[in-house]
């Protein structure tokens, strides 16, 4: 198992944020979820991507351990899946679930340090060019919010194959413009790709558009 400590920063690629609120976004009148994809860098967890998993069978448990298995498998270049992301049904519902958190631990049982990533609904833009995620960390048998004491959170940018810092609002705008030009009618969840097996839900092409339109 993964080892670490408990105060931690946190580095996340603009494509995994992004990608985690367009699946939000491309279904505002359900809940979603996916997987975080990333590793250990010291005391530093790095979440390079997002795999979007279901719009409609979040609480079918085999549905989540299938996906889980294959994106697992899939998984390439020390990557593994790092933490759970979801956004819930109600707008104004941003609470982490009783089911959610027993997915999370399903994540915890292979990688000790899992965060989770909770969805504010109502920050999602249009509506706010404000932080869309509340992040989890493990506290005991159960989840907590984390503050900035305990997981600092910082983005960064693939740049020929090293990461590197990007400003906030650079993501955010990257987020808007995703939007705008109606990037997230591309995104394809596992539930997608059930319906439709050519469908890919490492969303390859997606990936390549949202690099170009993050400064």
């Amino acid at each position: 198992r993964e080892t670490g400590a408990s105060n931690r920063e946190m580095k996340s690629a603009d494509l995994a944020y992004i990608k985690a609120v367009l699946h939000a976004f491309k279904h505002p009148s359900d809940a979603v979820c996916g997987l975080l994809l990333g590793k250990m860098n010291g005391n530093t967890l790095q979440v390079i991507d997002s795999i979007p998993l279901f719009h409609s069978q979040l609480t079918l448990m085999p549905m989540i351990d299938v996906a889980l298995t294959q994106v697992k498998a899939a998984c390439q270049d020390g990557n593994k899946v790092v933490g759970y992301y979801v956004a819930n049904e109600s707008l104004t519902d941003d609470t982490l679930s009783a089911h959610a958190s027993r997915i999370a631990n399903r994540v915890k049982d292979s990688f000790k340090d899992a965060v989770v990533w909770q969805i504010i609904n109502a920050r999602v833009p249009p509506k706010s060019d404000s932080l869309a995620i509340t992040v989890y960390a493990s506290s005991g048998k159960g989840w907590s919010p984390s503050s900035a004491d305990n997981m600092k959170i910082e983005f960064v940018k693939d740049s020929e194959g090293e990461y590197k810092a990007i400003d906030t609002n650079e993501v955010f705008a990257g987020l808007r413009k995703s939007i705008e030009e109606f990037a997230f009618k591309e995104l394809v969840d596992f539930d997608d790709h059930l319906a439709d097996i050519q469908g890919d839900i490492w969303n390859v092409n997606l990936g390549d558009r949202i690099k170009k339109l993050v400064a």
